[in-house]
């Protein structure tokens, strides 16, 4: 709309809201990161790369099913040359602080607690891959978790990893290209727009009343396990300058930027984020690390066990944790 005062926002649907603030929180496809100028997200579309993600929730039963490994640590990172594999699974918070109620009448564990909320309880899996079928082939693709076994044998992965894909639903799947921000992104990315010719009268571009919060101006890879958390910051920042213009009884002039605090505390996980790689441990790089941490641990090992024959014990900082 004409001035600063307020924005409009159109939909789809040919409809249309004015409001004071705009706050765009629609992912990493987000329309409105491109609209307003700053189109600072990369999508990692590469021939022979696909990818397919789903979350659901996690039954019992499922649960039960899972890699041992998975349940002790949560999630699951491992890649090399031919394919990558994310899990996560997030369990209820009863979990952890309510003592399991089923344990005295089923010592085997197999029952599931009372306190077990599958609603709360879910599983994220993304696997991607390198070697076809392309992204653009993959929604055409009937037989899903057939594919994403077949990925995961021709990378040579264990077979419990088939287990990860029988657990998700077919109707939770998705393939999406793996999206990330510039980790080089200004902080004053608004300024800067505004400060080029070409974008003199154009009020869509950096409009301050247009908010950009969580993936839509920040995604990073799910290995990092920061995204939620990060957006969740991001509606703290938001508040205060709410706050103040609500407070303000004219809605003319400056509104105050919430991203002056969001954008150092959000793009140096972005930064984390880009640089959490695994080499792929079956090339030579990869094998030489293998090596390498062998050795660093027989070392390691060695000279605890002589520190033990002085009578060195370990101290143990976290009794309550065993």
């Amino acid at each position: 709309m004409s001035g600063q005062s307020n924005i409009r926002v159109h939909f789809s649907d040919d409809s249309h809201q004015d409001c004071d603030i705009l706050i765009a929180a629609e992912g990493s496809g987000s329309h409105t990161n491109k609209q307003i100028g700053l189109n600072n997200i990369i999508a990692n579309v590469k021939p022979g790369y696909g990818s397919y993600l789903g979350k659901c929730h996690l039954r019992w039963s499922v649960l039960q099913d899972l890699p041992r490994q998975l349940l002790e640590k949560g999630t699951i990172y491992t890649s090399n040359s031919k394919a990558v594999v994310f899990c996560a699974v997030y369990l209820p918070d009863s979990m952890s602080s309510t003592p399991n109620n089923s344990g005295d009448s089923d010592p085997t564990g197999t029952l599931k607690p009372e306190n077990y909320d599958e609603d709360e309880a879910s599983l994220f899996l993304a696997v991607s891959w390198t070697t076809g079928p392309d992204a653009a082939e993959l929604p055409q693709i009937q037989d899903k978790k057939g594919l994403m076994k077949k990925k995961l044998a021709e990378a040579g992965f264990h077979p419990d990893f088939h287990k990860l894909v029988d657990a998700l639903e077919d109707d939770a799947m998705m393939t999406t290209p793996w999206r990330y921000a510039k980790s080089d992104t200004p902080f004053d990315w608004r300024q800067r727009l505004l400060s080029q010719k070409k974008n003199k009268g154009n009020l869509d571009i950096a409009n301050p009343r247009v908010w950009l919060m969580g993936d839509s101006i920040h995604p990073m890879l799910p290995s990092r396990g920061m995204g939620a958390n990060t957006a969740i910051h991001d509606t703290a920042d938001a508040l205060g300058p709410l706050l103040e213009l609500a407070e303000v009884k004219s809605k003319q002039g400056n509104v105050t930027d919430d991203q002056v605090v969001m954008m150092p505390r959000a793009f140096e996980w972005v930064k984390k984020s880009a640089n959490q790689q695994l080499p792929d441990l079956d090339s030579l790089i990869g094998r030489g690390i293998i090596i390498g941490l062998r050795m660093m641990l027989f070392v390691v090992g060695g000279f605890i066990k002589a520190l033990r024959l002085f009578g060195w014990e370990p101290k143990d900082d976290a009794p309550e944790l065993q």
